[in-house]
């Protein structure tokens, strides 16, 4: 009874400072794993628990965060990167970034040899002088670093968002290509991912639009070109991307979250139906700034490539074909 009573005791320390619980000693341990057999906890990682009603309201990210703090109380010395870092250093990414393990470095050229598929713990080899940050206590690689090794790893469209946001953060195309280089991970196709990036794209999903356009072979757009407000003298509107054709024509693309309508914080507690007019004011204003055809998507959209492709055909996107190093990659989105 006592180590029950020591075991919540330790899990609601755990919550209380945002990750995993663990077992000080062997009849904590006993109890935790009672506890998970009976359906109360859940263990993530090998001797890691969490309360299993307090896991499912986490999302792929804060389960991915709580591990990592957890394990940096048990592993001290251990240096995260890859998916495990960008949460910690605040790199925009995609919840699918994550795929459930711990990634860690590691100065052992055999390092991936000590990886195994029934436990999730992914050690990447890095050199020895690769650069290492403490952030919140935590040691974890340096940005660019963290960037080109999860970029290595991710799917296109979701690799996109993690490079924009370096470059909004003041790294540099070059920069990346290097660091890729030195990692010796940098093939064509990554090239090409790397000079996709802009600064000025405002949101992940922004980004995931824009990966998906040029995976589809889609001509690339301007981004947050700015209208005048004809609504309101003095203001201007920025659309997410423009594509201005050489007939004159004008096609504007926006990425709508669906947080722009649900999330107080950004509807400022308005009604629905008062933001449904509003979009739709917006649209007169900028139609009749000469725009010709305006493409609202969600996400759900664009992630859907033979969706977003008729959208984009349909509005008159020009199509400039899918270069060579991403045929493949599109082949592969297009059968998930």
């Amino acid at each position: 009874m006592r180590a029950h009573t020591q075991a919540g005791e330790l899990m609601r320390a755990a919550q209380q400072q945002r990750r995993c619980a663990f077992a000080t000693d062997q009849s904590t341990y006993a109890a935790m794993t009672r506890r998970t057999a009976a359906g109360e906890y859940v263990s993530p990682y090998q001797g890691l628990y969490a309360n299993r009603t307090h896991w499912q309201t986490l999302t792929e990210c804060e389960r991915s965060a709580y591990m990592v703090r957890a394990l940096h109380c048990k592993k001290p010395h251990w240096v995260f990167t890859g998916y495990s870092a960008l949460d910690v250093q605040g790199i925009t990414h995609s919840r699918s970034s994550h795929d459930g393990a711990v990634w860690i470095a590691d100065h052992q050229r055999n390092a991936h040899k000590h990886n195994s598929p029934r436990t999730p713990l992914r050690r990447i080899h890095l050199p020895s002088d690769v650069g290492t940050r403490i952030i919140d206590g935590i040691p974890v690689t340096a940005g660019a670093v963290t960037v080109a090794v999860s970029i290595a790893h991710l799917p296109f469209m979701h690799a996109l968002p993690l490079v924009d946001d370096a470059l909004r953060k003041g790294a540099t195309v070059e920069q990346l290509e290097e660091c890729c280089r030195q990692l010796r991970v940098l093939t064509p196709a990554l090239r090409t991912l790397l000079h996709c990036g802009n600064p000025k794209s405002e949101s992940g999903g922004e980004s995931i639009a824009r990966a998906a356009i040029r995976l589809l072979g889609f001509a690339e757009p301007q981004l947050q070109v700015e209208f005048p407000n004809l609504r309101n003298s003095g203001h201007v509107i920025r659309v997410d991307m423009l594509w201005r054709l050489p007939d004159g024509r004008m096609i504007v693309l926006e990425f709508d979250g669906v947080q722009k309508y649900l999330d107080p914080t950004m509807t400022k507690h308005r009604d629905v139906r008062i933001l449904v007019q509003t979009q739709g004011e917006r649209d007169e204003s900028i139609l009749r700034s000469g725009v010709t055809t305006i493409v609202h998507c969600f996400y759900e959209d664009v992630v859907n490539l033979r969706v977003f492709d008729r959208l984009l055909r349909n509005a008159g996107v020009p199509w400039v074909g899918v270069p060579n190093e991403l045929q493949g990659e599109l082949r592969m989105a297009l059968q998930a």
